[in-house]
């Protein structure tokens, strides 16, 4: 049964950009009141509009799917069914009732099967690190290839962990007015440094208020075990969120900005960290990783797909995708031989997916499911190339926690697991 509350998600489809004067925001809010009073041709309408904006988008086929059905296009109907169902994604078909039409048809009975498959677990993966601390909610992962280790940041924890060959893990030494809540990593193995994004946020544990909205990145000396570097963003009068990075061979890091909606560069020797691209296309980018050279650095929006950023141009492109492919949903992002390594959380079931890279076309052709469905996931975040295996944090438990970080009644907290593919 689908009711008006779940209809749409406002807040995941919105966004700045504009197609002939309306946003999707607004477009979202027409297709929600010509559901609300069956108006089903204007809901249509406006459902072929979000497509357009929104292209590949699961929640949005869903509906579309659903309002070709109330307005008798069966076919076409369940033809963007088993597109939705190709891409792996699971929605709740037998239960909604603009799909009522479909449900005695043989197709539609082969799309429930196949989602059914899609809810199977999937991967061989098995632990790589367990930290005993409780209710941290870790984030993101690191691996040094020279000294063996893996780094552990946690939002609510305000800690980075490092975890040597023996499988011991030990607190840097880094100072909590220096790390607020710890996000995304990455190594620097030429440099011997470890980079931190760290977001002063309402989740943060003891935070001064006054400093919400204000994000840091961090240098860790690995060698030497002290901090090298900070650079701090805030009092602009924007809020920030540097939730993940990438890093140029130059040692350039670029780091994303989920609450700006921009990109961020910071080079070496800077003591600042300087406004890189901001563009209407952004609504929350997340992972960033370079597409086999420092020209071209790819960007997962959480909410509009993946993007290609030229970086001597600045100029942004769209990744096209199969039509069996989304690309929506991506938190962690890799490049690795034979294409881009994703963690999908903003979809379902969440995963960590393959997916298949044209390098000229600059586009995505195919997607594999490597890990998802595991009774041993509790939400999976960023990811971390080890050369011959991926690690990825298998236990954030990001839905398990309030906006003020405290732990939503009912659940469990889980100790921090890293898991190695």
């Amino acid at each position: 049964m689908k009711t008006l509350a779940s209809l749409f998600l406002v807040v995941c489809l919105a966004g700045t950009q504009a197609s002939s004067a309306e946003s999707v925001r607004e477009i979202n809010k027409a297709a929600l009141d010509a559901h609300g009073r069956q108006d089903w041709p204007a809901y249509l309408e406006s459902m072929t509009k979000l497509d357009t904006l929104r292209p590949n988008h699961p929640r949005v086929l869903f509906n579309l799917a659903g309002a070709l059905a109330r307005a008798n296009r069966s076919d076409e109907a369940l033809a963007m069914l088993e597109r939705l169902a190709a891409t792996g994604v699971v929605m709740p078909v037998v239960n909604d009732d603009d799909l009522a039409l479909l449900r005695e048809s043989p197709r539609f009975a082969a799309v429930v099967e196949r989602m059914a498959k899609s809810a199977a677990p999937v991967g061989t993966a098995k632990p790589a690190a367990t930290i005993d601390v409780k209710g941290a909610l870790p984030e993101g992962v690191a691996w040094d290839a020279k000294s063996g280790t893996l780094f552990v940041s946690t939002v609510l924890g305000r800690a980075v962990f490092s975890v040597g060959r023996d499988g011991r893990a030990t607190k840097l030494p880094i100072a909590e007015e220096s790390l607020w809540s710890a996000m995304g990593m990455k190594v620097d193995s030429k440099r011997g440094l470890l980079w931190i994004c760290s977001a002063a946020t309402s989740m943060t544990p003891g935070i001064d208020p006054a400093l919400e909205g204000r994000s840091a990145l961090l240098a860790w000396d690995i060698r030497k075990g002290r901090l090298a570097a900070r650079v701090e963003l805030g009092g602009d009068g924007v809020k920030h969120w540097f939730g993940d990075l990438a890093l140029d061979s130059k040692g350039n890091v670029y780091v994303s900005d989920t609450t700006a909606a921009a990109i961020y560069r910071h080079e070496p020797g800077s003591e600042a960290i300087a406004l890189w691209l901001k563009d209407e296309n952004f609504v929350n980018p997340q992972g960033l990783a370079f597409a086999g050279s420092d020209a071209t650095l790819l960007v997962a929006d959480y909410l509009t797909g993946l993007w290609t950023a030229d970086t001597a141009t600045k100029k942004l492109a769209r990744v096209n995708a199969a039509p069996d492919v989304t690309l929506i949903g991506i938190d962690g992002l890799l490049f690795v031989k034979g294409g881009v390594i994703a963690v999908q959380n903003g979809i379902t079931p969440q995963r960590l997916v393959r997916f298949a890279w044209d390098a000229k076309a600059r586009s995505v052709t195919s997607w594999e499911a490597l890990e998802a469905n595991r009774p041993e996931f509790a939400e999976l975040t960023l990811a971390a190339d080890g050369g011959d295996a991926i690690y990825f944090i298998a236990t954030s438990q990001w839905e398990s926690f309030r906006e003020d970080g405290t732990l939503k009644e009912g659940a469990t907290p889980r100790e921090i697991v890293v898991m190695r593919r």
